[in-house]
């Protein structure tokens, strides 16, 4: 048990409410991997039959190739089996998969589902030994002779407890190991007694193939037992999976003279995973009220199994933790090994803004639930961070995340690292307050962020503004972009939206310039330009635009769910801009508060604010005959503003210098990606029989606000 101390359960809470919940049916197995252009019309769902479907061949219209063979090639669990395996808790395998195509130099290329069970070491009657499954991975298959390599996790489930207390062995199926696919993939039991068989030949345990003694039969050996208990519950164990920094660098922002520490920008953004052992990976209920009527249409009775026994005010137990748990971080110089000093955390619902731990609440089983936090120094921190503070001199940290719980764990003890506490090596960088050059005066600023998880579903954004002054005259530039990139199933990826604002005043005629520009999923929506001396532009343009990706997938149970995530929502983009030149004297010293005799000036006066909104809503389930299944989906993609107001001015004296003055303001308000994914469904498979919950993804961040740019020039200036 890592943390012996008991603490009573706190009170259940409700699950959140969905914003978003779709269903749509969709085709029999093969037909779900098929590729094809997203018509943007409902999947149509094709009732079984009882008659295996014609295979057909993804991506290979033009020359009807399709896989005619797939082996399970190699086979390592990347686990201590001298430990035991507890029912309800993961175990890491990594596989790799050859397939073959009719046509070797055009492969073919299909998703397929990989599934493993764990199966009766020494079977009482070998003619039925007593197996139970974990849900399958989808793995697209390219069938060219090499072999392709996957991880993942596999759990023994609460479906496998007539296997506890026995040594337990593994078997692989793809597709479910139904007839019709089309494809010679039988499933391979990995006991000793058939090591020797061919096909269990074909697998090795050792990565290098040409290694002297591949381990060839993939026979593994797991004793498996019982869940933890306390004596009177099971025990969860919670596992730091890990702590990834958004960036290298940690910043100490400069804190102006009057500016409230909240303004401030963070020092490092973290995403922190955990991922949690014990419970049933397959089990979390779904409210009433969610669960799509089509699927209760097609699988009577599979609200109220979807409950879990559980009262429906009551469903948040089943995810909530038992006790107080929580994330904390905290600052060190690199090697140091003790010192730590805190670093806050960004909170919206903390009347600072900040708090110095989070409290997890509740946990998805059975996936990864992902966590963004903006670490801030300050306090003490900052004090020994800054001028005269013990570590002034100091540019190489570790920052240190932990996770801790008031209640006792237990769990999987086989794993490389189970540590409570992950550590990550920064450099410090100290901002300094901005200066001018001789030639030039800049307000410039660039902001980035990337959340989510690359193996199913990341969203990136990228923010900058330019605003100079030099000796050409004055320019203002703002762009912003997200994209959208993933895997399920196959990489998918597409840039959202992208917005640019474009305004150039110059000394000499003819060199100024204005443009917008307004571009979603890659296709330019709107735009705008004028060349001229003098010019105003207000207008408040916005368009709702949506895109699909289709033909993803995800393993439910025995087989691949298909489904088509579908994009939609906003951008937009508020403009107030004047540019104009004028060679009035009067109204150039009144421009640039000089009393220098100014032959012209000109400027550039702006209000700016690009926006995007965007939601994610993911159609698909499956109704044949062994598996009914649907799509639930809570997903809110971005939703960000980022205002610029700036003046930008200058004056040319009579001997050709230029007098400056300018200003500008950033302002940034964002939401990332947040939201869970889930597919629900029945499986009828003898050795996956039941009613399960199938976890994609579950991201956590939260909305904040920043200011990212705030300078002011007190008077003008010259260049020379």
């Amino acid at each position: 048990m890592k943390h012996p101390a008991p603490s009573p359960s706190p009170a259940p809470r409700l699950g959140l409410s969905r914003r978003t919940r779709v269903l749509g049916t969709v085709f029999f197995l093969l037909a779900s991997a098929c590729g094809g252009a997203d018509t943007g019309e409902p999947d149509s769902g094709v009732p079984d039959s009882g008659v295996p479907d014609v295979p057909v061949c993804p991506n290979s219209a033009d020359n009807g190739v399709c896989l005619t063979k797939a082996r399970l090639t190699y086979l390592d669990l990347r686990y201590d089996l001298s430990k035991p395996v507890f029912v309800n808790n993961r175990v890491p395998i990594r596989f790799g998969v050859t397939s073959t195509s009719l046509t070797p130099a055009s492969p073919a290329t299909r998703n397929v589902a990989v599934s493993f069970s764990f199966i009766e070491a020494n079977p009482a009657n070998p003619a039925e030994p007593i197996e139970c499954a974990s849900s399958a991975m989808d793995v697209a298959l390219v069938g060219d002779g090499q072999e392709q390599r996957f991880e993942g996790f596999i759990w023994p489930t609460s479906l496998c407890g007539a296997l506890v207390d026995k040594t337990v062995n593994l078997r692989v199926t793809f597709d479910g190991d139904e007839p019709g696919t089309g494809i010679d993939a039988p499933a391979v039991t990995f006991s000793e007694a058939a090591r020797g068989d061919a096909l269990n030949q074909a697998c090795r345990s050792v990565e290098d193939a040409s290694a002297p003694d591949p381990r060839r039969g993939c026979v593994y050996t797991l004793d498996l037992e019982p869940t933890p208990s306390d004596g009177s519950h099971a025990l969860i164990d919670v596992l730091y999976q890990a702590m990834e920094p958004a960036s290298s660098v940690a910043l100490l922002p400069y804190a102006a003279p009057g500016v409230p520490t909240e303004k401030l920008a963070p020092s490092l953004v973290v995403q922190s995973t955990l991922v949690v052992n014990g419970r049933d990976p397959y089990i979390s209920g779904l409210a009433p009220e969610e669960v799509p009527p089509e699927l209760e249409a097609s699988a009577p009775g599979i609200t109220g199994d979807l409950q879990f026994g559980q009262a429906p005010e009551a469903l948040g137990a089943l995810t909530a933790m038992p006790g107080r748990a929580t994330l904390r971080y905290e600052l060190a110089p690199e090697g140091a090994g003790d010192g730590w000093l805190p670093l806050t955390v960004g909170a919206e619902d903390s009347e600072t803004g900040r708090v110095g731990e989070v409290v997890i609440e509740q946990l998805q089983p059975g996936t990864a639930n992902t966590f963004a936090h903006e670490l801030f120094a300050e306090g003490e921190t900052r004090a020994a961070l800054g001028e005269g503070g013990a570590w002034a001199g100091v540019s190489h940290f570790t920052v240190r995340g932990c996770f801790t719980a008031d209640f006792p764990q237990a769990g999987n003890a086989g794993e490389e690292d189970t540590s409570d506490c992950h550590l990550i090596p920064v450099v410090l960088v100290r901002e300094t307050p901005a200066s001018s050059a001789a030639t030039s005066i800049g307000f410039n600023q660039e902001f980035t962020r990337k959340l989510g998880s690359a193996d199913r579903m990341s969203i990136g954004v990228g923010l900058l503004t330019r605003n100079t002054l030099d000796r050409t005259g004055a320019a203002s530039r703002i762009e912003g972009e997200v994209e959208l990139e993933g895997k399920l199933g196959r990489p998918y990826s597409v840039t959202i939206a992208r917005a640019v604002g474009q305004a150039t005043l110059g000394v000499e005629p003819g060199t100024t310039g204005y443009e917008l520009t307004v571009d979603a999923f890659n296709q330019r929506i709107h735009s705008f330009s004028q060349s001229a001396p003098n010019l105003e532009h207000e207008e408040e343009f916005s368009a709702a635009k949506s895109f699909a990706f289709p033909n993803l997938g995800f393993g439910f149970g025995p087989v691949r769910i298909g489904f088509k995530i579908s994009l939609g929502g906003e951008v937009g983009l508020t403009t107030n801009d004047s540019l104009f030149v004028s060679t009035d004297p009067g109204r150039c010293g009144e421009l640039l508060q000089s009393g220098d005799a100014l032959g012209m000036c000109g400027a550039i006066s702006r209000t700016i604010t690009p926006g995007f909104n965007f939601t994610a809503s993911i159609e698909g389930g499956i109704d044949i005959r062994i598996v009914k299944a649907a799509v639930v989906a809570d997903l809110d993609l971005v939703n960000t503003d980022f205002p610029l107001t700036a003046s930008l001015a200058f004056g040319q004296r009579d001997n050709g210098d230029l007098v400056v003055l300018g200003n500008a303001n950033w302002e940034l308000g964002m939401q990332l990606i947040r939201g869970d994914v889930s597919i629900v469904g029945r499986v009828g498979i003898r050795r996956f029989s039941r009613t399960l919950r199938v976890h994609l993804f579950s991201f956590s961040s939260r909305r904040f606000s920043q200011t990212l740019l705030d300078r002011s020039m007190d008077f003008a200036e010259v260049l020379k």
